[in-house]
């Protein structure tokens, strides 16, 4: 969106969904206001997670609600890679969430292999 008023004549907005940029020509600098974390789940999707997922409705701890949240975000940041290829930052941040939630299945596989089994099949994970 391009701003031009008799107020703001000398600015320029620009509003995407998660960045809001202002360039102001006179003065010639850049403000980025980030709104919010693309990554971060909302809480309408954690509930729906957790009443897929959890042992109850309230239930955000255990291993399974843990890895269901951090298939969600792996999903998420995978689809923001294939369109910034060069973002390396996203690229560690993903890895280590990759990490954490293989960690969380193999605790699962050692403690209850069942319930291991169950979420690989929910979630369409490989072994």
């Amino acid at each position: 969106m391009l701003g031009f008023g008799k107020n703001k004549q000398n600015f320029i907005f620009l509003n995407t969904t998660n960045l809001q940029v202002e360039i102001n020509h006179k003065m010639h600098y850049t403000t980025y206001v980030k709104k919010g974390n693309p990554v971060a789940l909302k809480k309408e999707e954690k509930e729906k997670i957790i009443k897929e997922v959890g042992r109850s409705k309230e239930d955000t701890g255990s291993p399974e609600v843990q890895v269901a949240f951090f298939t969600e975000k792996i999903s998420y940041l995978t689809e923001h890679l294939k369109k910034h290829k060069k973002d390396e930052h996203s690229r560690r941040g993903l890895l280590k969430m990759v990490s954490k939630r293989r960690r969380l299945l193999d605790y699962l596989a050692k403690k209850n292999k069942d319930v291991y089994e169950k979420i690989i099949k929910k979630l369409g994970l490989r072994k």
